[in-house]
């Protein structure tokens, strides 16, 4: 006995049972990214002419299985070595996974891929003309639960883009005095336009003219390296920057926050990512808009990989719309209906 449906709720409930109703919203889902949303890949070689990434082995690893290119995909491990499977640490001591990690934390590796370094791939990143200077930013969506509303981004690779000072003791987290909370919120206590914040010679001359590209915090698209996921969010400037030694007080504070604000992870990933994390250099940097970049410069004129003959392309078929889908099915009934007599005549003569 079928249950019984109120007439009021027939046509709704039908509706959206419909296989139609069921397509029209993976058609939602799939539909192509805004022409002003750009991939990790697409990015990247815009500031990386050179670069090839279809034949990057990392990112071709990344896009097979999946995985997310961020450089906090697994946090505090290296995206060269978040790629490759885990090697069980049943027979190793504490003592020797801390040296792995630093060592991991000082890898540093270079692929003959138009002068790309390898490492470059994260937050910070030079470009081909400029390979030791801040060109611009990748925010990756769960990574930095501080951007959306301080502008502050957590980073620990590519940290040689960023100046440094001899005078610079008093921000490189050596002393408890000052922690990482308390200088970002005396920094986002002063004014968004403010060129000197800090009248301290300590300070050293901050990067400007940034290009930042953010993920959307609601993005309906995946995390792989071809997805047009990240959109130009202005040029910035660094208004503050504190450095964090590893194992220091300040840098276990500054984790402790970076994980509970963001992304859960499992336990397991947790425990395994202090061990790296806590070996490695952090820089805590607060952003703010340059206005003066933004008022006489053009955003940049990233293009789209399929509009140029770069690389391999991907064999992938585009997905049809139910209309067009429903449009073939009636043509081949068509052609069925028309072609159907003539195989009876012509299997009649035989």
């Amino acid at each position: 006995m079928s249950r019984y449906i109120p007439p009021a709720l027939r046509g709704k409930q039908n509706a959206a049972a419909s296989p139609a109703a069921r397509a029209t919203r993976n058609d939602r889902e799939t539909q192509p990214s805004p022409a002003n949303f750009f991939s990790y890949n697409e990015i990247h070689h815009h500031y990386w002419p050179e670069w090839d990434p279809y034949k990057d082995p990392y990112t071709a690893a990344r896009r097979k299985s999946g995985q997310e290119v961020s450089e906090d995909a697994t946090i505090g491990i290296d995206q060269g070595e978040a790629s490759k499977p885990a090697e069980s640490t049943d027979s190793k001591t504490p003592h020797d996974e801390a040296k792995d990690g630093v060592k991991d934390a000082e890898k540093e590796e270079v692929h003959d891929n138009g002068g790309f370094l390898e490492s470059q791939h994260g937050t910070l990143n030079g470009s081909a003309a400029k390979k030791d200077e801040l060109v611009y930013m990748m925010i990756f969506r769960g990574a930095n639960p501080r951007w959306p509303t301080d502008k502050i981004v957590f980073v620990h690779t590519n940290l040689r883009l960023l100046p440094k000072s001899k005078g610079n003791e008093a921000e490189t987290g050596t002393t408890n005095s000052d922690t990482p909370a308390a200088a970002e919120e005396r920094s986002s206590d002063l004014p968004s336009n403010s060129s000197s914040p800090f009248a301290s010679s300590s300070q050293p001359s901050l990067p400007t003219c940034i290009a930042v590209f953010a993920q959307p915090e609601k993005c309906y698209t995946t995390h792989e390296p071809d997805s047009r996921n990240f959109k130009f969010v202005g040029y910035h400037k660094i208004q503050h920057m504190q450095l964090l030694q590893p194992h220091s007080a300040e840098l276990v504070h500054m984790l402790k926050q970076k994980w509970d604000l963001g992304r859960k992870r499992e336990s397991k990933r947790v425990a395994e990512s202090w061990k790296s994390s806590l070996n490695q250099e952090w820089a805590v940097l607060k952003l703010v808009l340059d206005y003066d970049a933004n008022s006489n410069l053009e955003n940049p004129k990233v293009e789209h990989l399929e509009d140029r003959n770069l690389g391999e392309k991907k064999n992938v078929t585009p997905q049809k719309s139910v209309n067009g889908l429903l449009k073939e099915m009636r043509m081949e009934e068509n052609k069925d209906s028309k072609e159907g007599p003539e195989d009876v005549t012509g299997a009649s003569d035989t």
